[in-house]
């Protein structure tokens, strides 16, 4: 096992000043059992309770990571086969556009009903035959009518609340009428800080100030006209990015109450019992970035009759998802200001100057290219602001067997709203096998590529009988005779 990258992920834990010592051990067990797994992509955090024994907390992240191995053995029961004839029929659906998914499950629902009515109710004393029942024990198939619980009812909206999401439209309500000039300085102030923390922190999120909750309310809209009056793309990622991650972390901790009616405030969301029920088309628009973590693939969830079934910390992590492009997209409705008053235009100076430093780090981009990219990478070097974690593994492998140097790559991943340049560094070290275990990765084979859904048109554009994009060379032009 990888110690040094052991330490790495404790000391990331530590910074959150959390107990860690039982936490150690689960980190050591699940770099053990899954050696090819990231363990970053696991929020340690969030699950773990210091209450819970050792043997609890591995249920409980065997619970909420199903898809990586918690224990040594793990024999499979009629339940897992069942999950596995389930989610092979998902996976034939997987790349059906939503107005097809929806036509199949108003046509699936319809076949059901019409079996429901078809059956002779059977007697208190019959049971049916154990292969008749396909359904989850931990969950029985929602409909809309039965078996989910309704939407939680609205807690008492106080001014703790609105600060805390200030997207909510009774936030919206009381700043309406406000100015932006004669603020307090307070206000002002704060909105320089969440700005500030927005370009360090990126997905660590905004930290909450909820002692003053009104100027901790007025800071959101004033924090939001700076980043309008910059209008820089990367800087209107990054606010979106921290202040959609401060939301996940609130909402984390939030009483039960509060947390289910927010949810349902953003997405269609049903609870059944420990779990909630999400439309599985509301699902795939959410997840659209993740599924190259294959934990985040529709075949891979819980699914009944439409419904795909998610813990708590997995649903706010689309909710995040969710208000994250929400604020991103919010910036072509709102108006800018016609005048800048002249303490936001302070701050617009600070954010800009800072953002000024921020960009002019990133000469990676200025770096000639060494040869010509494969197709696939290209794709990739070309959305790598957003790219997934996979996507991110992919391009770092490519660019260290290319001949970029350490320096070079970690520049490259400086447009990325969620760039922290330890992280980026650490990880770019480890996969040019200068750190941990000192082996060098490749980048994966084309076959694989395939498989992840990153080759491009099917390797036509590639030249025929290569294996891996390291391979590639731009075919030859037939020269005109």
């Amino acid at each position: 096992m990888d110690e040094e990258r052991l330490r790495h992920v404790l000391e990331r834990i530590r910074r959150q000043n959390i107990n860690y010592v039982k936490l150690r051990g689960l980190v050591s067990r699940f770099m053990t059992l899954n050696p090819e797994a990231d363990p970053e992509a696991i929020d340690w955090t969030a699950v773990y309770d210091d209450s819970l024994s050792y043997d609890e907390l591995v249920e409980a992240f065997e619970k909420e990571y199903p898809m990586y191995r918690w224990r040594e053995t793990a024999p499979a029961d009629d339940k897992q086969i069942e999950d596995m004839l389930v989610n092979h029929i998902l996976n034939q659906v997987e790349d059906l556009t939503e107005e097809s998914l929806k036509s199949l499950v108003n046509a699936l629902e319809e076949r059901l009903e019409a079996l429901r009515q078809a059956e002779t109710p059977a007697s208190p004393t019959e049971q049916q035959p154990e292969h008749t029942q396909m359904q989850h024990p931990q969950h029985q198939p929602p409909t809309m009518t039965e078996n989910i619980q309704q939407p939680a009812p609205q807690p008492k909206v106080t001014l703790k609340l609105l600060a805390s999401y200030p997207f909510l439209a009774e936030a919206r309500e009381v700043v309406r009428g406000v100015s932006f000039e004669g603020l307090p300085r307070a206000v002002y102030k704060r909105a320089r800080e969440r700005l500030m923390e927005a370009l360090e922190r990126g997905e660590l999120g905004v930290v909450p100030r909820l002692d003053e909750p009104f100027v901790e309310l007025l800071s959101f809209p004033v924090a939001k006209a700076v980043v309008h009056t910059i209008d820089d793309d990367w800087l209107k990622r990054r606010w979106a990015l921290a202040e959609s991650a401060r939301v996940e972390r609130l909402l984390l901790k939030e009483n039960a109450d509060v947390s289910e009616w927010l949810l349902s405030r953003l997405l269609e969301v049903r609870r059944e019992g420990e779990e909630y029920a999400l439309r599985f088309t509301d699902y795939l628009k959410l997840v659209e970035g993740l599924t190259t973590d294959i934990s985040w693939k529709l075949v891979n969830q819980k699914m009944s009759k439409g419904w795909v079934f998610l813990t708590k910390t997995r649903l706010i992590r689309l909710i995040r998802q969710r208000l994250y492009r929400l604020l991103y997209d919010s910036f072509p409705e709102t108006p800018k200001l016609k005048k800048i008053p002249e303490k936001i235009a302070t701050i617009v100076a600070d954010i800009t100057e800072e953002l000024q430093k921020i960009k002019s780090k990133q000469t990676g981009r200025s770096t000639p290219i060494k040869g010509v990219m494969p197709p696939c990478m290209k794709a990739i070097s070309d959305r790598l602001a957003d790219a997934s974690h996979t996507e991110n593994f992919v391009y770092c492998a490519y660019l260290v067997n290319a001949g970029y140097t350490v320096e070079e790559i970690v520049n490259l991943f400086r447009i990325r709203s969620d760039f922290r340049e330890d992280i980026a560094r650490y990880q770019v070290e480890h996969i040019a096998g200068l750190r941990g275990s000192r082996v060098k990765y490749r980048p994966p084979s084309c076959s694989r590529m395939r498989e992840l859904g990153l080759c491009i048109e099917n390797g036509r554009l590639c030249p025929p009988n290569i294996h891996n994009p390291l391979q590639y060379r731009p075919r030859q032009q037939r020269q005109p005779t």
